[in-house]
């Protein structure tokens, strides 16, 4: 493409962008306001050894089942402390980020779940230092969570059964297949 032309292409996309803006100040206000974009740390994603799409989504992950675990307090009125949930990447030979429980009164700290780090796979616990190998629960027979961060359906299901549900801070939903949500 010869320089007249990417000059002529210019032009022509600045013309477009103007009638653009004119129609958007025209527009009536009802109209929604585009969503905020999603602020993608660099560091955060370093921290725990994820790709940056994959740690804003643990991140996520993380605020949903906060959210859920004060829902959950507020509906049955515990008076103690809402539970929060961190992550904690541990080394970078780590192939798992660990999903951490603190109860409100910071006393006690329990594994949620695991996740893996380079598909966003989120797995029932084994116990604090690892997930759940077999995809079977040994008592119950259930297939496991086939919940993952990098599948946007899957994802979106995960962030609405936690939302619909808060009493799902206490791990059930990994005993299954996701629920519709």
């Amino acid at each position: 493409m010869s320089k007249t032309e990417i000059l002529a292409k210019i032009n022509e996309m600045a013309a477009e962008l103007s009638t653009l803006t004119l129609a958007l100040a025209n527009a009536p206000e009802d109209v929604a306001p585009a969503a905020e974009p999603v602020q993608i740390n660099y560091q955060r994603a370093a921290e725990l050894g994820m790709a940056p799409h994959l740690a804003v989504r643990m991140d996520l992950y993380l605020a949903a089942l906060t959210a859920a675990g004060a829902a959950h307090h507020t509906a049955n009125g515990y008076t103690w402390g809402d539970p929060t949930f961190t992550a904690e990447a541990g080394d970078s030979k780590r192939k798992y980020v660990r999903v951490v429980k603190t109860d409100g009164t910071d006393v006690s700290r329990s594994v949620h779940a695991f996740v893996e780090k380079s598909t966003g796979k989120v797995i029932k616990a084994a116990g604090w230092a690892a997930p759940a190998k077999s995809m079977a629960a040994a008592t119950k027979g259930q297939l496991l969570s086939s919940y993952t961060l990098a599948d946007d359906e899957s994802f979106e299901k995960l962030l609405a059964l936690l939302e619909k549900d808060p009493g799902q801070i206490h791990g059930g939903y990994l005993y299954g297949a996701p629920a519709a949500a």
